[in-house]
């Protein structure tokens, strides 16, 4: 682009001549889109660069620090799971112990049980029903 100012007394210090000599205006002329142009951009692109490169590693620390959030979580889950898995595999053995319990009780009881015993087992209980007290207690 085209830039235009005062002479000033840096300018006569640069060109090596007394301020009194320089008098007018000092122009700059550059052309658009020639190197001497796009020079001064090298500066604004490095910078765009350089914030990119920050908000990146920004970025990155945070998806870093949320997946270890979510993993944190994700192993939270798991093991409640596995702890609800485990106390429902429990009640399940417990469940089953207590059939198989039932079972060899009936079991023993049908093989201690002979006709004396059966007979002495109905009388007593017909003699109990006869007896109100029992009843009440």
């Amino acid at each position: 682009g085209l830039t235009i100012r005062e002479f000033v007394y840096g300018d006569a210090v640069s060109r090596r001549i007394k301020v009194a000599e320089g008098t007018g205006v000092v122009v700059h002329y550059v052309k658009p889109n020639s190197p001497v142009a796009m020079a001064g951009l090298q500066v604004d692109v490095e910078a765009l660069r350089a914030e990119a490169r920050v908000g990146m590693q920004a970025e990155g620390e945070r998806i870093g620090a949320e997946t270890a959030e979510k993993m944190v979580k994700l192993g939270q889950a798991s093991e409640q799971e596995i702890a609800s898995a485990t106390k429902a595999a429990r009640q399940e053995v417990k469940a089953a112990a207590a059939v198989l319990a039932l079972d060899l009780a009936r079991q023993k009881v049908v093989a201690r049980m002979d006709e004396p015993t059966q007979s002495a087992l109905v009388s007593r209980f017909a003699r109990d029903l006869d007896s109100p007290q029992r009843l009440s207690q």
